[in-house]
């Protein structure tokens, strides 16, 4: 898979952990140059995906995992959707974005919001935890901690390109997962590989990462057998059929106001920044079907 993202599933042989990688940084760049983000934005963005697509890796079902951080500060949220297929979309509010620029952004993390959804965008879990870090790994790790009770150790990382602040050079991550009834010293030595793993750098190549060596050096003293390999990719199911569908659930007077503009309503998916374009007409047929 040379040249474009991947995610690698993978467990130890003869101890109780699964390894989740991901390399996002193609599809990071793509989802950044949508919403127009530089430096802090990008990154955050990247990381963000990345977070959401490591929860969705252990969904037992065809559903979703949004993951949702608050911060006060210089942006009010970064919001990442993804499913166990790899499809990920991300956004921050575009006039944040737009208003950051490059600037170095000042950022109190407050909470950390993840919920879980059926194949039917139903709601099935929903988990509020306190984000008490900027890290977007320890913030994970935490979250499987106290809302899963999940041991784990969890690694996100991005950077922006020197000379090009709208672009990454990297965008990748772990999760390391231990299986319930996990011996004590099987935790000891995971604690003690992620700790020492060489920098974040040393695992980039060109515009990407080697997931494989990153695999090797996360695995430690345990054998690993890689159970699934897939390519992330950036998708938003956004429509114009749902955009009139969300039109529809406005009450009547707030429809015969947009009618009486006399305008067509111009509606951006804060996600995929597709336009859609509603004309009076639309919103009319809209009342006509109410009988």
């Amino acid at each position: 898979m040379q040249g474009t993202d991947q995610i690698i599933r993978a467990t130890a042989t003869k101890a109780p952990f699964r390894f989740v990688l991901i390399d996002l940084t193609r599809t990071a760049n793509e989802i950044g140059k949508k919403h127009e983000a530089r430096a802090n934005t990008l990154s955050l963005l990247a990381e963000a995906s990345i977070a959401s697509l490591l929860l969705s890796s252990g969904l037992k079902y065809a559903g979703s995992v949004s993951l949702r951080v608050d911060y006060s500060g210089d942006l009010s949220y970064v919001q990442a959707d993804s499913t166990p297929m790899g499809l990920v979309r991300a956004m921050i509010p575009f006039d944040e974005i737009q208003k950051a620029g490059d600037f170095e952004l000042l950022l109190s993390p407050l909470r950390l919001k993840v919920r879980r959804l059926n194949e039917k965008a139903h709601v099935i879990q929903e988990s509020v935890v306190e984000a008490a870090s900027t890290s977007m790994g320890q913030n994970l790790a935490a979250f499987l901690l106290q809302s899963d009770q999940t041991k784990s150790g969890a690694g996100i990382f991005s950077q922006t390109n020197a000379k090009d602040d709208s672009k990454l050079d990297f965008a990748f991550g772990f999760l390391v997962e231990a299986f319930p009834g996990a011996e004590h010293n099987h935790l000891e030595i995971l604690d003690m590989v992620i700790r020492d793993l060489p920098p974040a750098t040393s695992f980039a190549n060109a515009g990407g990462t080697d997931l494989a060596k990153l695999l090797f050096s996360l695995s430690g003293p345990f054998e690993t057998e890689v159970i699934r390999e897939l390519i992330p990719a950036a998708y938003c199911p956004c429509s114009k059929v749902r955009t009139l569908e969300n039109i529809a659930s406005l009450k009547d007077a707030d429809l015969r106001d947009l009618i009486a503009g006399n305008e067509d309503l111009e509606i951006t998916c804060d996600f995929c920044r597709t336009v859609y374009w509603i004309s009076p007409q639309e919103i009319q047929e809209i009342l006509n079907n109410r009988g």
